[in-house]
């Protein structure tokens, strides 16, 4: 059972990593304490334990300037003579508390983001920070114009489940989260017959709906009763 105390330090920690003060539901995902564990014991209610870890609801430390972020990874680059990794980041912010928190510079979108937030930084000085423009890895050459105009391909799934009698045809990029979501809201459990893969998912899902339109539950569902000869029909196709 976690104490008080404990609870505290945890609330403490996790709103100088997001620079407020977390809601319950963050915390708990973040730390497993579940609101039992505090409920009706130490505070009544989620705004009491924010009040006494010391820190205002949403309100903590403003969220550090671009600049001032920015400064703290070049010095931090210069002193090291290379750009740190993430883990070099936390044992800085553990050992200076003016330094910040190693997810400020995550957010900035991994190491490249890092990299160009410092290149674009020591560049509009150059002459102070002409080493640390040296030490950063060369730039991403871009794209040629006609490459980079292209849409990315986005892969997909188009599923078969089947509840009870009836199968389901949609689509997804996370087949077993949509499981879960369905199997929520379905007096009977979905199980999952079959998954295609494919970089149309739309237009490969929007194919088998016209092909079994006879056979929908109802003109607006992407429910089918469908019979042992149409589920071989989608079965073989791993990929289309």
């Amino acid at each position: 059972m976690p104490t008080r105390d404990h609870i505290l330090s945890e609330l403490r920690r996790i709103g100088a990593d997001l620079g407020r003060a977390p809601g319950k539901r963050v915390f708990e995902r973040e730390t497993g304490i579940r609101e039992s564990d505090w409920a009706g014991k130490y505070w009544v209610r989620w705004s009491d334990a924010v009040a006494e870890a010391g820190l205002s609801p949403n309100v903590l430390n403003p969220r550090l300037d671009d600049a001032v972020v920015a400064q703290a990874l070049a010095t931090e680059i210069r002193r090291l003579g290379r750009v740190p990794i993430i883990n070099e980041l936390k044992m800085r912010s553990a050992e200076d508390s003016d330094f910040p928190n190693a997810k400020t510079f995550q957010r900035q979108g991994g190491k490249a983001g890092m990299v160009e937030m410092v290149r674009q930084f020591c560049q509009a000085d150059p002459g102070k920070w002409a080493d640390v423009l040296g030490m950063l890895p060369e730039p991403a050459e871009p794209l040629p114009a006609a490459m980079a105009s292209e849409p990315e391909l986005v892969r997909g799934y188009v599923y078969l489940i089947k509840s009870g009698k009836r199968f389901k045809i949609g689509l997804s990029t996370d087949v077993q989260r949509r499981l879960l979501q369905l199997n929520t809201g379905m007096p009977e459990a979905g199980e999952l017959i079959h998954v295609i893969t494919t970089d149309d998912p739309a237009g490969i899902e929007s194919y088998w709906h016209r092909r079994f339109a006879a056979k929908r539950v109802r003109p607006d569902a992407e429910w089918f009763d469908l019979n042992a000869d149409d589920v071989r029909a989608f079965r073989p196709r791993r990929f289309q």
